[in-house]
């Protein structure tokens, strides 16, 4: 009986592949083939896709930055480049200041609120540990220097993580400073930064 229903399902399977298969060249009716523009449309959707992970907004470090300006959410990166450092500062007793981390991103044309134009922005990840005294600290005011001349006064707008101001002793705290370029060259083009906080 297995073999009966076996040899049933075997010839119902080639009668209905047979009749897919079946093509008729008299019929009106175009056929369906692959050609190489159905392939071309494939690598244009993977291009469309790969063009929207360089959106600044899904860009792990600086992805919050377009939310702070009108249009963030077409703004596109042009080039990245991360720096790890070990930096440490010591500069108040008790105080640890550490710059790990600075990130460089070139992007398209960035307008703020106020009609300033940018194109990049560099963010440097601090470290704060407080052990002995309270101390008044604000990173995201700090002023800064490129090496090819451009200096920011202050972060701004651009700012996301708000940790400036008092910190008390026993305190441990760590965010980005965010600060915004109108004359980078290229996102590799800063070998070093002058800080002042």
């Amino acid at each position: 009986m297995k073999k009966i229903v076996g040899v049933g399902l075997i010839l119902f399977s080639s009668i209905v592949l047979g009749a897919c298969g079946n093509s008729n060249s008299n019929s009106d009716t175009p056929k369906e083939t692959t050609t190489a523009s159905s392939t071309m449309v494939s690598l244009e959707f993977s291009s469309s896709v790969e063009k929207k992970t360089n959106l600044l907004s899904n860009d792990s470090a600086f992805g919050k930055i377009a939310d702070n300006v009108p249009d963030g959410e077409s703004i596109e990166v042009q080039g990245k480049q991360d720096y790890s450092t070990n930096f440490n500062a010591n500069f108040w007793a008790g105080v640890n200041l550490n710059f790990y981390r600075v990130s460089v991103v070139k992007t398209t044309a960035v307008k703020d609120y106020s009609d300033n134009q940018y194109n990049g922005f560099v963010a440097v990840h601090y470290n704060i540990d407080n052990t002995q005294q309270d101390v008044s600290i604000s990173p995201n005011q700090a002023t800064i220097v490129t090496d090819y001349g451009e200096q920011v006064d202050d972060g701004g707008a651009f700012n996301y993580d708000s940790w400036d101001g008092d910190f008390m002793k026993g305190t441990k705290k760590d965010g980005w400073g965010i600060y915004p370029l109108s004359k980078l060259p290229d996102a590799s083009s800063i070998k070093s930064l002058r800080l002042k906080i």
